[in-house]
């Protein structure tokens, strides 16, 4: 996914309006918003800026996932590019989100378990 897709993807889900975060961060709402429409992209410390904001990583806000170093070796497992997207918007999750998820996730296995 493309970057101005996922700022606004970590903006939507904390219900945040574009002028709210342009507040915190001190641009002018023109200014990002156009970073949401792909019209400009922000600098370094910008987009440093706005991970910190989100509390994700520049990885996260760039590629939508966070890249799994693949020259490691072991009995790791190997994960399908959804599966690493998949933990990587776990891990940016607060507590509770996780907790929530997690009781959905168990829901749906037991209801998955009872189809079969």
């Amino acid at each position: 996914m493309a970057f101005n897709m996922n700022l606004r993807n970590a903006r939507v889900s904390m219900n945040l309006t574009q002028s709210q975060v342009a507040k915190q961060l001190g641009i002018s709402v023109s200014t990002y918003t156009k970073y949401e429409t792909a019209s400009n992209e922000p600098d370094l410390k910008m987009l440093v800026k706005l991970a910190d904001f989100y509390h994700l990583s520049v990885d996260f806000l760039l590629r939508g996932y966070v890249a799994l170093n693949e020259n490691r070796s072991g009995n790791e497992l190997s994960l399908s590019e959804d599966e690493k997207a998949l933990i990587t918007q776990f891990r940016s999750l607060d507590e509770l989100s996780k907790g929530r998820l997690l009781e959905r996730l168990n829901v749906l296995l037991e209801m998955t378990k009872k189809t079969q």
